[in-house]
Formats: structure tokens, C-alpha cells, sequence
């Protein structure tokens, strides 16, 4: 079943949002069969939005729309469904006493402009918003089924999530093809594919594709449809081919993150952990505690960024930091093992680097970094050679400090 999903807002046409919601919709979509096809992005404007409604019910049986569901006048989206489909706008009480208990409970009144929250065309179903104010809806033209969700992230993946996805495979909708994500670190895009093509004419129905991103790289392999068993084969044999080739840089599928396989790892192996960062600034500890539950395994997190407080709060000797310099092996591995000490922790990770643009030179440029991981019977560190802007470095350190508690948990 072929799939389009329209992204509506002037603020992504201008660059000013970054398009998140496609990419999870359509992974979303994809892992239940549903192919997404084509994806338009269009500003707030009622006939750009028309018109490209128009052409993705001619072409999709499957239309998710996101965005345009507020109550402010460039919020078009309930607008153009009933003008497109030549369906009355009608408005509903009862989701009208819901957005008004909404703002009761806030010890405020409704705005009247948020009264347009509760205009639905003729027919649509609607879908609560749990997290939000502006409703969804969905709407079933013929053989079609056309999906309305707001344009903020949180509320759209939830909505997806608990109405659209249940909606369309309780109803049938026809499985195209299979999709798996295997998700790795530390192993580059073109080692993996030169590994990958030695074995190439091994795999039979499936199409591999390399998904490069901050932390690593995802291989999706992508299953030709057919009878379930022959799929299940494909997906075993593709499996038993691929997955010793990708070895120790595999550590899960789907959507899972690195955070999450290493939270399951402290907690399956009874491990606490303490966090040094420097050069990560932070952005370890709060990967780790983004995961439900890290304070089942996460005891302390110390973003020790100038060579006072690592000496003074992590125990690092001064001299070894005017002699080694804050960024070197030895002071990540004091910084690591000080901080497993100051947290009672099992497992002391640390990063110390040059995230720049500024700092660098000839012996330690830019993108220099150590990441430490120490335990109670040993300590070590690796070099890491980074490339791309502060922020970039900033978070692939951050990812080789992860996989580097992963690795020792193994």
C-alpha cells in the first residue's frame, strides 16, 4: 500500500524547523508495510496546500498530514481537507468542552480563536491529542485514508503511535514489504558496504541501504514482498550473513538507541555507573538519563570542564594536567577513575577533547579527543581523531563514551 506524508509550515519552507516529523512517520510507516512513497513539504498557504493534496489522493492510498492544526490563521490544514473533499467544517462539542477543560485546569479561559481546534469536516473521525490542545482527525475518502495530526513532534509521534499505526493494521492494510534496521557505531559506511558486497549475491529479496547519521551507521535491509515464510527465510539468512560481518559495532535494531542498549546492560548485569565529562559538556549524562528508569544504574554525572574542578572535584593531579595537558590519556583515565570513586559506581566513563572551532594546534588539533572507561580492577582510554563543527564533535564523543561503556559491559 503506497503512502504519502505532507509536512505543512512556512517555518520549515524557511528553514527556521528542521522536518522531523517525516522521518519518523515514515519509519513508522514503513515498519508496518505501508511503503512511504512520496513526502511534500509545503508552506502555510491555502491553495499550495490544496494542490498538493489534490495530487497525493490520486496517487497514495495512504495520506498522513501533519501541521496546520492550530487555532491562528495560517493554520489551513482543517480548511483545505474541506474545500479539497467538498466537506462541510462542523463543530464539535464535546472536543470544544475539552479544549475549555483544558484551560479551566490551567486556571485560565479559552481564547474564542481556540474554538477553530474543534472544527472537523464532515465525517473525520477524530483523534485525541493526549499531550497537546489541537486534535487530530481522520477522514476515509473511498479507499483512501487521509490522517490530519499536528505539526509539533511530541503530539504527532504519540498520535501515530497509539492511533494511526493500530488504525491501519486493524484494518487490513496489506504488508509491501518487510523492513529491519540493524544499528552499529564505529564501523565507517564504506568498510561496511566493501565487507557487505563480498556476500552480496548470498542474500536473495532484500535490498540493503546505508543510513549514515551522527552516531554511527543503520543498515536497513528492505525484504521483497511475498508468502510469510519465504520472508522469514530472507530475514533468517540475511541475519546469519550479515550480522558477523557488523560483529562488535552492532548493538541493536529498530529505533533503539545506544543509551537505551547500555541502560539494559548496567541493569542485566547489576552495574552503577558515574559519568566525567569535559569536552562532551554534559551531553553523556543527559543521554543516559533520557532512558526511563536510569536511576536504577546512573549515580552521578560531573561536567568538569576547567582543569580547577577536575584537580579539585575528580581528584586529577595538577601536575600530571601541567605536565600530560587536560587533554591526554592520562588525565581521562584520573578523570574516570575519579569520578567511579566520587559516585560509588561500578563503571567511571570520561571525555576530555578539543571540540573547537578554537584550541587546537599542530599536536593536539581540533577534534582531539579521549573517552576513558574505568572499573575497579582496571582503567583505559582511546584516541579519537573527530572531524566536523563543534557541535558534531561534540556529539560522536559523546556516542564513542556510550559505546565504550557498552563495549566493557560485554
Amino acid at each position: 500500500m503506497k503512502s504519502e506524508v505532507i509536512t505543512v509550515g512556512s517555518e520549515i519552507m524557511s528553514g527556521h524547523t528542521l522536518d522531523t516529523n517525516f522521518r519518523f512517520i515514515a519509519r513508522k510507516l514503513s515498519s508496518i508495510g505501508a511503503e512511504v512513497v512520496w513526502h511534500t513539504s509545503v508552506g502555510d498557504d491555502h491553495e499550495t496546500v490544496a494542490d498538493v493534496l489534490r495530487v497525493a489522493l490520486r496517487r497514495a492510498e495512504i495520506v498522513v498530514m501533519t501541521g496546520g492544526l492550530g487555532p491562528t490563521p495560517d493554520d489551513v490544514t482543517r480548511k483545505v481537507v474541506s474545500t479539497v473533499l467538498g466537506r462541510n467544517l462542523l463543530l464539535n462539542d464535546s472536543v470544544l468542552e475539552a479544549i475549555r477543560e483544558r484551560y479551566r485546569m490551567r486556571g485560565t479561559q479559552m481564547p474564542g480563536i481556540n474554538e477553530r481546534q474543534a472544527l472537523f469536516p464532515k465525517g473525520a473521525e477524530v483523534i485525541e491529542n493526549k499531550v497537546g490542545a489541537a486534535p487530530g482527525f481522520l477522514i476515509k475518502e473511498g479507499e483512501k485514508l487521509l490522517f490530519a495530526l499536528p505539526g509539533v513532534p511530541l503530539e504527532a509521534e504519540v498520535m501515530l503511535e497509539q492511533h494511526v499505526l493500530p488504525r491501519l493494521t486493524q484494518s487490513g492494510t496489506p504488508r509491501g514489504r518487510e523492513q529491519v534496521v540493524l544499528r552499529t557505531v564505529g564501523l565507517p559506511e564504506s568498510i561496511m558496504a566493501e565487507r557487505i558486497a563480498s556476500m552480496r549475491e548470498q542474500l536473495e529479496g532484500v535490498s540493503i541501504s546505508y543510513l549514515p547519521h551522527d552516531y554511527g551507521v543503520d543498515l536497513c535491509l528492505t525484504f521483497k514482498k511475498g508468502e510469510p515464510t519465504q520472508l522469514a527465510l530472507n530475514e533468517r539468512v540475511a541475519r546469519q550473513r550479515l550480522l558477523p560481518i557488523l560483529g562488535k559495532h552492532f548493538y541493536g535494531e529498530g529505533d533503539k538507541t545506544l543509551e537505551e542498549v547500555v541502560g539494559e546492560l548496567l541493569v542485566s548485569k547489576r552495574r552503577k555507573l558515574a559519568v566525567a565529562e569535559s569536552v562532551t559538556g554534559g551531553m553523556v549524562s543527559q543521554l543516559i538519563t533520557s532512558v526511563p528508569g536510569a536511576s536504577r544504574y546512573f549515580m552521578l554525572g560531573v561536567t568538569a570542564y576547567s582543569d580547577e574542578t577536575k584537580c579539585k572535584v575528580l581528584g586529577v593531579s595538577d601536575e600530571l594536567i601541567r605536565e600530560k595537558g587536560a587533554v591526554s590519556e592520562q588525565v581521562a583515565i584520573e578523570m574516570a577513575r575519579g569520578v567511579r570513586k566520587k559516585g560509588a559506581a561500578d563503571i567511571g566513563v570520561s571525555s576530555t577533547g578539543i571540540a573547537g572551532p578554537g584550541g587546537g594546534r599542530a599536536e593536539k588539533p581540533v577534534g582531539l579527543v579521549y573517552i576513558a572507561v574505568a572499573t575497579q580492577r582496571k582503567a583505559s582510554a582511546e584516541e579519537l581523531r573527530l572531524v566536523g563543527n563543534r557541535a558534531l564533535i561534540t556529539r560522536r564523543a559523546s556516542a564513542a563514551a556510550l559505546e565504550m561503556v557498552r563495549r566493557s559491559l560485554l
